[in-house]
């Protein structure tokens, strides 16, 4: 959450991924995953701040981050699997 907050305001700043990459010791693909995810998950994230409360809010929201990273690691995994699996069979 704290990096989702860092590169939202280092982007409003006016910073670049590139520049917000270095800055959060990340991938400057992963900055693109955060400032996406703010944009999509904005208009939830303050309809359950009004209905649910800021605390409330915070804990869906990091649920909802962290259970996208889950989802985007494991896509890669089987990607990755794929591939590998896929070089196995031209070996062969």
């Amino acid at each position: 959450m704290n990096k989702l907050t860092r590169a939202v305001e280092l982007s409003a700043s006016g910073k670049t991924p590139d520049d917000i990459a270095e800055r959060l010791s990340v991938s400057p693909d992963e900055v693109e995953r955060l400032l996406a995810f703010h944009v999509e998950d904005a208009s939830l994230y303050a309809a359950e701040q009004i209905t649910l409360g800021l605390d409330a809010a915070e804990e869906m929201r990091r649920y909802r981050l962290t259970g996208d990273y889950e989802a985007v690691i494991a896509a890669t995994g089987m990607q990755n699997e794929a591939r590998h699996i896929h070089q196995l069979d031209l070996l062969v």
